[in-house]
């Protein structure tokens, strides 16, 4: 028995030596073009662009171009690879996203992010362009297609409003609590500004374009985020209705509230939410981070250039979606996995979507977006058997980072070496 539990416990090491740094998609001999993104969007990189930024186009083998994000590849179109060649007017499409702070959680300890739509840092994120030494994987397109399938009556719109005005633990704006840990604890993180106990905060909602059905209502969700030292008692209402409920909630701590939403509370196409604490103390403070509200709504673009359409599981496996007001120019991707991504062929309005028994994220756009910039990088080989240790710094305190690096390199400091 003890020697099965001892090769269980090498077997399950192992395994987790060989995906431990997540790096394994870095091959140090090759350079990287790194380009930046701070919007969701269509990119496409053009030929000139990765000339202009010092990437060898020459030496392109454009089947075997490869696109890395957080360490995942993700799937291409390379319009002109057939030939074999990275000609002058080829160019590379993807779809990204910007930073949305997914890695942040990893500085949190005992909680999850305060904000989980904002990154804490920055909006910027970087994707790297590779030439592999097998093909890369490329986006599969739907051709367009007849059929004489009703169209879809409506989509899931999920319409967001984000609050970033105060960063939540900033003790010149508002109160923080009494001892800070190194690490990001509860309700740290960008929140709207803060509310003082006799003010009675007012969100308004306007819905657009939705479908009245009664097969779904809608539902508002919403995080209020605790800014003071004390527990907070907080009522909500609805429009110029009674308080619905009042809930409870800690210190610094976000809570979570969601509401379904009849007929009677929506006034001409717009809700009013209401939200005041009950004044535990004098500085009962609190904030609003996000509204959320989904709901059934028609396909029209109406002139916005990019837009998300979720779509409703289909017994048939495939929806048809008739937008009105599509053109030629529009672009539609299946971005459900983002990182195998499928792209949609129109039959003048309309577009017939597969695999829809389970629910799709649809993408349309008619809008092709620069990356911000492109650079070219290589990767250095680390060997951890040539160093002791390792200094993470901020470029501020880089200067006393390497007086102390050259302190332990010397005899007195004990002859370490740092990478």
């Amino acid at each position: 028995m003890r020697a099965f539990l001892l090769f269980l416990f090498l077997l399950t090491n192992i395994s987790l030596a060989q995906s431990r740094y997540g790096n394994e998609w870095i091959i140090p001999s090759q350079p990287y073009a790194k380009v930046s993104i701070t919007e969701n969007g269509i990119y496409r990189i053009s030929y000139t662009e990765l000339a202009s930024a010092g990437f060898n186009v020459a030496a392109i083998n454009p089947k075997q171009l490869q696109l890395f994000h957080h360490g995942r590849e993700l799937a291409i179109e390379v319009v002109g690879e057939v030939d074999g060649r990275f000609d002058t007017t080829d160019f590379i499409e993807f779809y990204a996203e910007k930073n949305k702070g997914e890695q942040d959680s990893l500085v949190y300890y005992h909680s999850s992010r305060a904000n989980p739509y904002q990154s804490l840092f920055s909006d910027e994120t970087f994707y790297f362009l590779t030439v592999g030494q097998n093909s890369g994987k490329r986006i599969l397109t739907y051709p367009a297609k007849l059929t004489n399938q009703a169209p879809e009556k409506y989509h899931l719109e999920e319409q967001l409003t984000v609050y970033t005005d105060q960063y939540s633990f900033n003790n010149s704006i508002g109160l923080v609590p009494s001892v800070q840990q190194s690490y990001f604890e509860e309700g740290e993180g960008w929140t709207g500004k803060y509310i003082l106990p006799d003010t009675v905060a007012q969100f308004s909602l306007k819905f657009k374009n939705r479908v009245k059905t009664d097969e779904l209502q809608p539902v508002l969700e919403f995080r209020v985020n605790g800014r003071s030292l004390n527990d907070h008692q907080l009522w909500y209402a609805l429009n110029e209705s009674t308080p619905l409920d009042t809930i409870v909630f800690g210190l610094f701590s976000p809570q979570d509230i969601a509401i379904t939403l009849n007929e009677h509370a929506i006034n001409n196409e717009s809700v009013l939410l209401k939200t005041q604490t009950l004044k535990a103390s004098n500085y009962d403070w609190y904030s609003m981070t996000y509204l959320k509200v989904v709901y059934p709504q028609s396909f029209p673009l109406n002139g916005q250039r990019s837009k998300y359409f979720r779509l409703r599981p289909n017994s048939l496996n495939q929806s048809v979606v008739q937008i009105s007001d599509l053109s030629p120019d529009h672009i539609a991707y299946i971005i459900t996995d983002r990182y195998n991504l499928a792209k949609v062929a129109s039959q003048t309005t309309q577009l017939v979507v597969p695999n829809t028994a389970i629910q799709q994220r649809l993408f349309v756009s008619d809008e092709i977006k620069k990356a911000n910039g492109i650079s070219v990088v290589n990767f250095s080989v680390l060997n951890p058997t040539a160093y002791n240790y390792l200094i993470v710094t901020h470029k501020s305190l880089l200067e006393s980072a390497n007086q102390y690096a050259a302190y332990r390199s010397s005899v007195v400091g004990g002859g370490i070496n740092r990478w």
